[in-house]
């Protein structure tokens, strides 16, 4: 059975070497914004795309915890925020959907702020999302 052995000799390993972990193709491949975007226009792409990303799942897990608290208004509200962020996600990568998608998200953010900080108080300190931050 001198023939069935796996091969595992110095030139398999090096050849290993060159290719990139699954996870590290995964992550460059979403991290890499399209071509021929202007430096200042991949990095706004690349914020919104993951702040969509992560804005989305983040509304629907407050909807919950609304809900459990007995707050209708505020689940209905992060229900639609997470909608909203969806599609900004989703539309994304539309370069004419661009500009437009960056507009709903900026002002989901300062809107999400008032109508929590009235309904909860300054205590959970939601009224800090309106204040924009300094790039």
């Amino acid at each position: 059975m001198a023939g069935t052995a796996k091969q595992t000799g110095p030139e398999t390993r090096t050849k290993n070497l060159h290719r990139p972990p699954l996870l590290t193709s995964f992550l460059t491949g979403i991290a890499t914004p399209p071509r021929g975007l202007t430096p200042s226009r991949a990095r706004m792409y690349l914020i919104v795309k993951f702040g969509s990303l992560i804005g989305a799942p983040a509304h629907w897990l407050w909807a919950g915890f609304f809900w459990y608290l007995d707050i209708p208004f505020l689940v209905i509200w992060n229900l639609l925020s997470g909608v909203v962020f969806t599609a900004v996600f989703l539309s994304i990568h539309r370069p004419a959907a661009m500009r437009p998608s960056i507009i709903i998200a900026l002002l989901e953010i300062p809107a999400h702020a008032v109508l929590a900080t009235l309904y909860l108080g300054i205590a959970p300190a939601f009224w800090l999302f309106a204040i924009p931050p300094r790039c």
